[in-house]
């Protein structure tokens, strides 16, 4: 693990670089925490952040790393930055003509063989349908809070049953240029904490 300090305007970031790995079948198809865990759960006892922020679902962190993550924190918060993490597509465009309302449900499989055949198939035989509707369930049990950048995705989120209360719109770094200048912290107030798990760059407004 390489260690790095960034220092920018506002503050400065303790960056962990983990080193690329391979996943034996059962992690990547996520029917145990992958070892990757084991470094990161170092790095966020030491760290003790107040909050943890998910901005990707992958084989090096996903659902089961959540689940791990909920034992110890109580503020998780995951970015839902494409559509792909709650669509068979991946795109949410119903048949490649319309937008989705994004019901996810039977439709979906008919939705993705009319695009293509042989991705529908294994669609079908993955029953990958389920798999959309039980990550949102537990998410939902974990009380994982759902930040998406649309409220086309927000509405999406609600019409599948996600409650309400745990879904935000954050524009990514347009609402930070907003918030600079309207509103000002106490200089008392202690330091908020976030331990941010994901890519480090610019367009994921990573500077929030």
């Amino acid at each position: 693990i390489v260690k790095q300090i960034i220092h920018c305007e506002g503050g400065s970031y303790i960056l962990h670089l983990l080193p690329a790995v391979s996943f034996t079948n059962t992690e990547i198809r996520q029917k145990v925490v992958s070892h990757t865990w084991v470094p990161i759960k170092e790095i966020l006892k030491t760290f003790q952040p107040d909050i943890i922020h998910i901005h990707t679902l992958s084989t090096f962190f996903n659902v089961r790393h959540i689940e791990a993550c909920s034992k110890e924190y109580n503020n998780i918060i995951f970015t839902s930055h494409v559509p792909g993490h709650f669509c068979l597509k991946g795109d949410m465009i119903r048949r490649n003509l319309i937008p989705c309302n994004g019901k996810i449900g039977v439709q979906c499989n008919v939705c993705v063989l009319s695009t293509d055949l042989i991705k529908g198939g294994i669609v079908l035989m993955k029953g990958y349908v389920g798999k959309k509707r039980k990550l949102l369930a537990k998410l939902n049990e974990l009380s994982v809070q759902i930040v998406c950048t649309s409220q086309w995705q927000h509405r999406q989120l609600i019409l599948n049953k996600f409650p309400e209360n745990k879904v935000a719109v954050i524009r990514q770094s347009i609402q930070a240029l907003t918030l600079r200048h309207s509103e000002t912290v106490p200089k008392n107030t202690r330091r908020l904490r976030v331990g941010y798990l994901g890519r480090l760059s610019p367009e994921k407004g990573s500077s929030l």
